[in-house]
């Protein structure tokens, strides 16, 4: 019976044979971590590959029973004998868990079918089954091709902070400069798996003045002036290879400069871990058949993913007037990586497709099943033909059932992302950008050339040393108070205000509102802006109708039929008043 409840276990937290949704039976059965495989997400035994335990559902188990399975008495049973209950190793430690509930915990998960600490002490010897292998290195064509050399792009030593998400750059200039060369290929030198999350490899322009002390690794952020990709590596991913007529120029007429961006993942929150990770990069002198590559990155940047729903859709396009003002030539594509966080591994997908004229002309990536640990790169047999003026969409599809709280866009590994990044040639035909992401509704095009369509030029509004944006910011500071007390002569000054175009368009105003909350006097600025939906220092509660305007998670109640509705504004006062004031 014992055997039975492990395997059972060890069923229930795959989504083979098609019975993906068989996870939501178990607590947290959408992220019980890989028992010994650090930064991966368990699988599960329906894969016959390295991916997973190398079984398939040879026991015999009807899926169609599985939510008979969890019960109290397996709750309570400790079915790998690694000495910890099933319940607490899936987050369920008092076995109050049901189905469409939040777990009480969803960290400092463990496999409950496979011993943990696995292969030490009690766990020696058991669990053969489980496939430890990692496949990151493998035999690459351009080791055939006589003229190839590599270099090591890789961090100095630095400490790993104990926090959760943690992002370190540090810029590299080309060792060799005086000839022409192109990378043909790259894989991951990774030092310390149990923190290295993903590696991003910028080349930078000419022009870029790089700060000596920057040439030591720096925490940093995502955004960045060199957003040329040239290489990336994550968890899954064993890296590229181009093969012999395709690579990125560097050298006398290429990039002379790197910046190298590494997200840390420190879960367990450990103190002392260091890091020297980094990228190989193969090259071989530039030679007139080779093509100049480039990675177009296509995707979203706003968005937010209500909790408690078994499919939210999010979607960027590069729509069909941005990629003709990005686009010198026509492109064409050699390969396309789909880039998504932990949302309910092989529960969500994402596909990018090229229209044209409303027809579509090709799907490029198309991942049913999502799989972070293990990302598929697509290439192309014949590259895709991409003109000016086609549309390129991405559309990503999210579980988000095991989460108790919104998720929004964001660098964390708990927040999510929603990328597409287009490996094409020739690298002169994007001369401008090699991004063509979009800002909730908004592409692009109408991001940096402030389109007519909404008459507002962000960069001025956001900036206030200009003399129209510090008379605006002047006057809400004479008039709006920040406590929570709404002063009568504010309004008139925010009604005022919110006739502008910045502020008048709602999908403007959301891009406006999330670029200023970055500083605090931008954040101050909404603070103010906002103080009037407060009424006598509290939250103004509009009572409204639970079913119409109101979406819960399926695990939430509405008591009555009714809730109170908060607006974002009304959260953005509360929160930036307290947080500001303190």
């Amino acid at each position: 019976m014992e055997r039975k409840i492990i395997l059972a276990l060890c069923i229930l937290v795959t989504p083979c044979l098609g019975y993906s949704k068989n996870r939501q039976r178990i607590p947290n059965g959408h992220i019980v971590p890989h028992p010994c495989k650090t930064n991966y997400l368990w699988p599960g035994v329906g894969h016959t590959n390295s991916e997973g335990a190398g079984q398939n559902n040879q026991f015999g188990l009807d899926f169609k029973d599985a939510h008979e399975w969890w019960t109290k008495e397996l709750c309570m049973k400790d079915s790998d004998g690694d000495g910890m209950t099933n319940g607490w190793e899936l987050g369920d430690p008092d076995c109050e868990w049901k189905e469409g509930s939040i777990p009480k915990r969803d960290t400092g998960l463990s496999h409950p079918g496979v011993c943990n600490p696995y292969g030490e002490g009690i766990c020696a010897g058991k669990d053969e089954y489980v496939n430890c292998e990692i496949k990151e290195d493998r035999e690459r064509k351009v080791k055939n091709i006589s003229d190839v050399k590599h270099f090591d792009v890789r961090f100095d030593k630095i400490t790993v902070p104990a926090t959760k998400t943690t992002y370190f750059c540090q810029y590299f200039e080309l060792p060799f400069q005086n000839e022409d060369f192109h990378v043909v290929a790259d894989s991951g030198i990774i030092d310390n798996r149990h923190v290295a999350h993903h590696i991003v490899l910028y080349g930078c322009p000419d022009y870029k003045r790089i700060d000596p002390k920057d040439l030591s690794p720096y925490q940093c952020n995502m955004a960045s002036s060199c957003i040329s990709v040239i290489g990336f590596w994550t968890v899954g991913y064993p890296g590229a290879c181009y093969g012999e007529n395709l690579g990125y120029r560097i050298g006398k007429n290429g990039f002379k400069k790197f910046k190298m961006e590494i997200h840390f993942n420190n879960v367990e929150l450990v103190n002392g871990y260091t890091d020297t990770s980094g990228l190989r990069l193969y090259y071989r002198p530039a030679l007139l058949h080779i093509q100049a590559l480039a990675t177009l990155v296509v995707g979203q940047m706003l968005f937010e993913i209500p909790s408690g729903q078994e499919s939210v859709e999010v979607s960027a396009v590069c729509p069909q007037h941005c990629s003709r003002a990005l686009m010198k030539q026509p492109l064409y594509l050699w390969s396309t990586l789909n880039h998504m966080h932990y949302m309910g591994i092989m529960v969500s997908s994402q596909k990018t497709q090229i229209t044209r004229n409303g027809q579509l002309v090709s799907v490029i990536a198309d991942d049913p099943r999502y799989n972070y640990d293990f990302p598929k790169p697509h290439d192309q047999v014949a590259p895709v033909k991409i003109q000016p003026g086609d549309e390129i969409t991405t559309t990503c599809m999210y579980s988000s059932v095991s989460k108790n709280r919104y998720v929004y866009y964001g660098e964390g590994t708990s927040d999510q992302m929603c990328f597409s990044l287009l490996t094409v040639y020739p690298a002169t035909a994007l001369p401008h950008t090699k991004w063509c992401i979009s800002y909730d509704q908004l592409s692009i095009c109408e991001w940096e050339d402030k389109t007519p369509k909404f008459q507002c030029d962000w960069a001025r509004f956001a900036d206030f040393s200009n003399p129209e944006s510090k008379q605006r910011y002047s006057s809400l500071e004479a008039n709006c108070n920040v406590n929570g007390f709404c002063r009568p002569e504010c309004k008139k000054v925010v009604d005022e205000l919110t006739k502008h175009p910045c502020l008048k368009d709602k999908g403007m105003e959301r891009v406006v509102n999330d670029l200023l909350q970055d500083s605090k006097k931008g954040a101050l600025f909404l603070a103010r802006l906002h103080s009037c939906s407060m009424k006598n220092g509290h939250i103004y509660k509009e009572v409204v109708n639970c079913n119409e305007s109101c979406p819960k998670p399926q695990n939430d109640k509405c008591p009555n039929g009714n809730a109170a509705s908060i607006s974002g504004p009304h959260l953005i006062s509360m929160a930036l008043a307290s947080l500001l004031l303190l």
